[in-house]
């Protein structure tokens, strides 16, 4: 599904990312990880095109976005790219159907059958009875699973989702991240999410660890139960911790 390789970005001559590689197979749930400041926000950005790079390449669904003009960048954002921001992104002038379908009345695509996939994915992320409200009468759990049916609604092929859970507390965000991974599992779609919690990325099905701009540590879930898996990712970020505070790179 995505390519990455040797990827190089950098911020006011500092070098952020360094030459990082790595592949993405369809329908993986990956969590990417690392301390403040290791570039995981930064490779997520110019993965998904809303940021240049400096060098390298990278590849969605075979579609290299280093040679795509910017016309077709933002083609490949609206027809096979979805995005999840732990701040929502939600009009207050707008109805909770309105703020959802806006990209789709924008680009001309409200169907009959995405009416009827909003009414299905509107049912499992329990928001109907919510459609008719504005945002500012729902609760950050509320907004966010607003925000992560607009994100599916057009069967993206890939999701980005930069700390969807960083703004929710823990019953908010459990139940987001259950909802992420289901919708990861029923609709293949391949799941790329930063975040600097270990119980969130708990549920990826693979972790990347990031630090200083390159990958220093990857691992797969496999058969693990979560817990086993919480314990992993948390042994590791203690590591890194240590590594960073160190001063090591």
């Amino acid at each position: 599904m995505i390519t990455v390789q040797n990827l190089q970005k950098s911020y006011n001559h500092q070098l952020i990312l360094r030459n990082l590689s790595f592949q993405v197979q369809t329908g993986e749930f990956i969590a990417i990880m690392g301390p403040s400041g290791s570039g995981k926000t930064t490779l997520l950005n110019t993965m998904s095109t809303l940021d240049t790079f400096d060098a390298g390449r990278v590849l969605i669904d075979e579609s290299d976005i280093t040679v795509m003009k910017q016309a077709e960048r933002r083609l490949l954002r609206r027809d096979k790219i979805a995005f999840i921001f732990q701040h929502y992104n939600l009009l207050d002038t707008f109805t909770v159907k309105e703020n959802i379908y806006l990209p789709f009345t924008l680009a001309g695509k409200v169907t009959p059958e995405l009416d009827g996939r909003f009414h299905e994915l509107a049912e499992k992320l329990k928001i109907l009875p919510l459609i008719d409200k504005f945002p500012a009468e729902l609760s950050g759990g509320e907004k966010q699973r607003v925000a992560a049916t607009r994100a599916f609604l057009g069967n993206p092929k890939v999701l980005f989702a930069d700390e969807p859970t960083g703004a929710l507390d823990t019953r908010s965000a459990t139940a987001m991240l259950e909802i992420l991974a289901e919708l990861n599992q029923v609709m293949g779609t391949t799941l790329l999410m930063v975040t600097h919690d270990g119980r969130a990325a708990s549920f990826a099905n693979r972790v990347i660890f990031m630090v200083d701009g390159v990958i220093v540590n990857e691992f797969y879930r496999g058969d693990k139960k979560q817990s086993e898996f919480f314990d992993e990712i948390a042994e590791v970020s203690h590591r890194l911790g240590a590594i960073e505070s160190a001063g090591t790179p």
